[in-house]
């Protein structure tokens, strides 16, 4: 049986392949939906811009979606606390605090 490390390590892998999968994925719709319905160039130099505009497009489009993931990721591998994935995310990105708070409000 895998240990806690282990099987965090195999989550951590699962997870990364899982982003490089989505990543991919948006930039290839992206380029392939600009490509589509973009005017044809009519010289080399709109043709070279064209390219550029699709490239940088799919790329931000790409790196937009799969950035708040990545964060994700990370936290969870560089930060001393243990936290589990789910517990990050509602308490980031959904702003549900992870344990009870409490108020204290002084007059």
């Amino acid at each position: 049986m895998a240990t806690r490390d282990e099987a965090t390590l195999r989550w951590s892998l699962g997870l990364h392949s899982g982003l490089e999968w989505l990543t991919k994925r948006y930039r290839f719709a992206t380029y392939n939906l600009l490509k589509d319905n973009l005017p044809l160039p009519h010289s080399t130099l709109q043709m070279l811009l064209r390219q550029a505009v699709i490239g940088f497009c799919a790329s931000v489009v790409s790196d937009t979606v799969s950035n708040s993931l990545r964060v994700v990721k990370t936290y969870r591998q560089v930060n001393a606390t243990k936290i589990s994935y789910s517990a990050f995310i509602r308490s980031s990105y959904l702003g549900i605090p992870q344990y009870p708070t409490r108020v204290v409000v002084r007059p």
